[in-house]
């Protein structure tokens, strides 16, 4: 019940916000670096920098859960140097 309380909040005060005048301070961005982990025989895992595509600029969204199709800037921040198995 807590959950559906708290979600209807966030959703309200999400579409409050956008329908705002000023509602350039609902969306952010993150610059995430993209971190390769690349497995090797004998188990062990190497860790590059992708080099085609270093770093990436992914739109989000200030709030607690994802809205309009973008994903919270908490959860970006937290995954933002997160390697990516390859």
């Amino acid at each position: 019940m807590l959950f559906c309380v708290v979600f209807a909040g966030d959703e309200l005060s999400f579409q409050y916000k956008n329908r705002s005048p000023n509602s350039s301070g609902l969306f952010g961005s993150v610059l995430m670096q993209r971190l390769l982990a690349i497995e090797l025989k004998g188990g062990k895992v190497e860790y590059t920098v992708d080099r085609t595509q270093p770093t990436v600029t992914q739109k989000c969204v200030y709030s607690l859960f994802p809205h309009a199709g973008y994903t919270p800037c908490w959860y970006l921040i937290r995954k933002s140097k997160q390697p990516i198995a390859f």
